[in-house]
């Protein structure tokens, strides 16, 4: 709003503002002689806006205690204008009509915004959707007041808070971490907001004004993991990684990770095993990030087992195993000594066993299972009441000692067995 005072070229006041009336017996006449205004502005530095007018024009009430004309107007964009106030008047009565700028016009005019609202205020980018874990997520952020006009504001009153959000039950732990983002001026009355994520899943990403949220926050910010690395990726679980057995498949977990720890779904299918010197193994994806590995073990003793990411060692590769024999094969085991055909009744008499699996080896005592023997004799006269077991009293070198003792003469059946081996009985004479 402004005001302006008609004078003469000699700076005297004018009282003939607008269209004069006056009142006679016939009626009520408009004076030839009057001064009016008309301006216009136009909008020359701010932000342009192709849906909203660039100008505004003016309305003039005549204050008729002070003869001054007041103008008024509602301007929508905020910036620069340039103001042209025009004067028409015609102080003689007659047709002499004179048009002219008033005196300085066209006048700048800067229009400022009004307060911000946040409701008005929005963000823009990549980053408020989408996100990869130890990568800041960038996005803009545009103050604006109720009209939409660019807003300058101080830092403080931004703030960018990203807060983890489990959408299963399997990471509640993770629910408290809570990340502060950064703002720096973009200008123009916009800022870039960032946050950085190192854990790779749901965030809930708020960004307000003075504490209350702009338009469209809270936005819902998915983070993935970064690129894998073999170094990162872990061998989880799994009895493989420490003990096999010969020709029983054994298995294990293995994760492929990014830098963070974070699980790589498509990191798993570089993930491979293979034992030393003895047989390779195969690894599949269970689509999770995670690769389950099996391998079949040919030969007993210790291993090496070597698990890769690509074409290097993840976290702890190599891992020792020990591989245990199977289980006794009564083919591939003997019974020798002169307990196995001839004894004295009231005399101690032992044999030996040799035991191996299918793959030929030996079963040696490190297993405290393959001292399990039971080796029975049965009298065959009196098979109800005249029976003899025997006891495994030393294992070295995969070669058992069993000792019996049998009070009655005879002819007895020699029977050997474990949980899975069993021997044909052997004929021994007391």
């Amino acid at each position: 709003m402004f005001q302006i005072l008609a004078t003469d070229i000699h700076g005297n006041r004018c009282d003939y503002l607008g269209p004069s009336l006056s009142a006679t017996r016939r009626g009520i006449f408009v004076r030839p002689n009057f001064v009016e205004f008309h301006a216009n502005a136009s909008l020359v530095g701010g932000v342009i806006d192709a849906q909203r007018t660039h100008q505004f024009s003016m309305t003039f009430l005549l204050d008729t205690k002070t003869d001054a004309a007041r103008a008024y107007a509602n301007p929508i964009l905020a910036g620069t204008y340039y103001l042209d106030v025009i004067c028409r008047m015609n102080q003689t009565g007659r047709s002499d009509t004179i048009t002219d700028g008033l005196y300085g016009s066209p006048f700048q005019v800067e229009v400022v915004p009004s307060c911000v609202l946040a409701a008005k205020s929005y963000a823009t980018g990549r980053g408020l959707r989408q996100g990869t874990a130890g990568t800041e997520s960038k996005f803009t952020i545009v103050s604006v007041d109720a009209l939409g006009n660019r807003h300058s504001l101080g830092y403080d009153a931004l703030s960018v808070i990203a807060k983890y959000h489990s959408r299963t039950h399997l990471r509640q732990s993770q629910g408290d971490i809570v990340i502060t983002g950064n703002i720096q001026d973009g200008g123009n009355s916009s800022y870039c907001g960032s946050v950085r994520p190192t854990v790779a899943g749901h965030y809930v990403l708020t960004v307000a004004i003075h504490g209350v949220d702009i338009q469209g926050s809270p936005f819902s910010l998915d983070v993935g993991p970064s690129y894998t690395e073999a170094g990162a990726s872990s061998a989880d679980w799994g009895l493989g990684l420490k003990r096999a057995i010969v020709n029983t498949a054994a298995s294990f977990t293995v994760t492929a990770r990014d830098r963070y720890g974070n699980p790589s779904v498509n990191g798993a299918a570089l993930i491979s095993c293979e034992l030393i010197s003895n047989v390779n193994g195969t690894c599949t994806s269970l689509g999770n990030g995670s690769a389950l590995c099996l391998y079949t073990p040919a030969l007993s003793g210790s291993g090496s087992l070597i698990v890769k990411y690509g074409d290097a060692h993840i976290s702890g590769s190599p891992f020792q195993v020990l591989i245990g024999e199977s289980a006794a094969a009564g083919n591939y085991s003997k019974s020798q000594g002169q307990g196995l055909f001839v004894a004295v009744a009231g005399e101690i008499r032992s044999l030996s066993i040799c035991t191996h699996d299918v793959a030929h080896n030996s079963i040696d005592d490190t297993d405290a299972y393959h001292w399990k023997f039971n080796a029975v004799l049965t009298h065959q006269a009196f098979q109800a009441h005249q029976a003899a077991s025997a006891v495994t009293t030393n294992a070295q070198n995969g070669i058992y000692t069993l000792e019996y003792l049998a009070t009655l003469s005879g002819v007895y059946d020699l029977t050997i067995t474990d949980s899975v081996l069993e021997i044909h009985p052997f004929l021994v004479s007391d």
